[in-house]
């Protein structure tokens, strides 16, 4: 496999840099709860996650199954 490859398709980094904008955009927010970036950082995180997931599945299909 070739480590020096980009790892998102096209699509996936499109999301990914739409995440990284609507992070931007939201922790400048003024906030209105005590813990709202707390859950923000960990919900942006979790979708992070989830993208990066798949390249796993499609990088090592053997060792990350898809169902």
């Amino acid at each position: 496999m070739d480590k020096s490859k980009e790892p998102y398709t096209d699509e996936e980094k499109q999301v990914m840099d739409a995440l990284v904008k609507a992070h931007n955009l939201f922790i400048n927010l003024e906030r209105t709860h005590s813990s709202e970036i707390g859950e923000w950082v960990t919900s942006f995180h979790q979708l992070q996650h989830i993208v990066n997931a798949r390249i796993l599945r499609r990088d090592y299909p053997e060792t990350f199954k898809t169902s």
